[in-house]
């Protein structure tokens, strides 16, 4: 099977995952060159250089950095849960894991699923989509010039049909989109999260409150969203752990559309 060219990443994962968020910059920058080398290892997604495991001083020379920052950056990474060991001690990301296990499940599927491009047959397991078939050309691309149609008093005018379809909107106008609040979106999924916990409205608003009063409402959707995907049983300790070990002060405020996305991110996760 030929290398496969790119590996998924997704930003809003990368912006909004908590154990991420509390590393430095050069330990995040680091985590991104570690996730390049997995993806060219063996087996996919360890940290491995001709099958056996890469220490830290391999890393230092293939990413150009000091020894001694590197390990610092590693403990880093590891203490804030970025990355797992296997059995024998290998650093691995449980992302490209998973993905992998995906893609080669998808590949399984033999011939059949080919027409669904990449979740089937060879394209599945190299990560990437079959070539499209180009559409027959019409006639005029052809070179062929059809005689213009005969009016007929039955059909209506351009003019005609411009007017209806002003009508038509003007009748129906397309509504714009309703702006995301981010306090109600913190509020409906922080009490969901917490009804299933056994944790009745009034105290869960309560709690959601005082977290937002004293964290901000960008962090308290964060830890909100990890405590789901990790299947948190106690909540509450949970993401009070999360702001334990962040920040101890109120976040700074992100730009509006980086925030946006966090929270579009965060939603639909709640609805899936």
């Amino acid at each position: 099977m030929s290398k496969r060219p790119a590996f998924q990443f997704y930003p809003a994962d990368w912006r909004t995952e908590a154990g991420l968020r509390l590393c430095s910059m050069p330990a995040r920058g680091l985590w991104i060159e570690m996730m390049c080398l997995m993806h060219d290892a063996a087996p996919y997604g360890h940290l491995t250089a001709l099958g056996r495991p890469m220490t830290a001083e391999a890393v230092a020379r293939l990413v150009g950095e000091g020894v001694g920052p590197v390990k610092k950056w590693l403990a880093e990474l590891e203490a804030n849960e970025v990355f797992s060991r296997n059995d024998d001690g290998v650093i691995f990301s449980r992302r490209m894991v998973r993905d992998e296990e995906v893609r080669q499940a998808r590949a399984a599927g033999g011939p059949a699923g080919g027409e669904h491009g990449h979740k089937g047959a060879s394209h599945g397991a190299k990560g990437g989509r079959p070539r499209k078939e180009k559409a027959p050309l019409s006639d005029p691309e052809r070179g062929v010039i059809l005689p213009p149609p005969s009016s007929s008093p039955s059909s209506p005018s351009a003019e005609e049909e411009e007017d209806s379809v002003a009508n038509a909107t003007a009748e129906n106008p397309v509504e714009p989109p309703e702006p995301v609040n981010p306090e109600k979106v913190m509020f409906d999924q922080g009490k969901r999260l917490l009804a299933e916990a056994g944790i009745v409205n009034g105290k869960a608003g309560s709690l959601l409150g005082k977290w937002k009063r004293d964290h901000g409402a960008e962090a308290v959707i964060v830890a909100l969203g990890k405590a789901q995907r990790e299947g948190a049983i106690d909540p509450v300790s949970f993401i009070e752990g999360c702001f334990r070990n962040g920040p101890q002060s109120r976040p700074a405020r992100q730009s509006r559309n980086g925030f946006l996305d966090a929270i579009i991110d965060e939603e639909r996760a709640a609805r899936a």
